[in-house]
């Protein structure tokens, strides 16, 4: 009996929508998509742009990365998103936050019930991308600071 090794293109292993990060301009209170900050270093001829905002050495910039998962709206959602979703028939509103520990997974922040975290997760539609139907983006943490979820304690 031999075990089959997954390839890494397995739809198991991998996510279909490309990750992407954006980042949170500190000095101007902009958010700045990937794809902005690559044409705009290509237009200007300055790929030290893009080292200023991923290297990050005068901490400058908050970066977030894509989840690879959609939205019911087909948006991406994105670390740091604040999101409505519907779990065993409770709505709430939470930040979506990368848990570092134990299973690494994205968490829906502050969310906890029947013991258990609420995540994002997934079904992969007929065009090939992920989507989780029970989440929409309602804003971000950073351009709309006033959404942002209470921590009950």
């Amino acid at each position: 009996m031999t075990s089959e090794t997954p390839s890494l293109a397995d739809d198991r292993y991998c996510q279909p929508y490309p990750i992407e990060f954006r980042a949170w301009s500190k000095k101007d209170g902009l958010m700045l998509d990937w794809l902005c900050l690559m044409q705009t270093a290509f237009n200007r001829g300055d790929h030290h742009l893009l080292y200023e905002v991923m290297a990050d050495p005068n901490h400058r910039f908050v970066k977030m990365l894509s989840t690879g998962l959609l939205d019911k709206r087909r948006k991406l959602i994105y670390e740091g998103d604040i999101v409505e979703a519907v779990s065993q028939g409770h709505k709430g509103r939470f930040e979506v936050r990368w848990r570092q520990g134990g299973q690494p997974l994205w968490l829906l922040y502050p969310a906890w019930q029947n013991r258990e975290f609420w995540k994002l997760h997934g079904s992969k539609g007929r065009d090939g991308y992920w989507t989780d139907d029970g989440v929409e983006v309602i804003g971000n943490i950073f351009e709309n600071p006033l959404m942002r979820p209470e921590v009950s304690s």
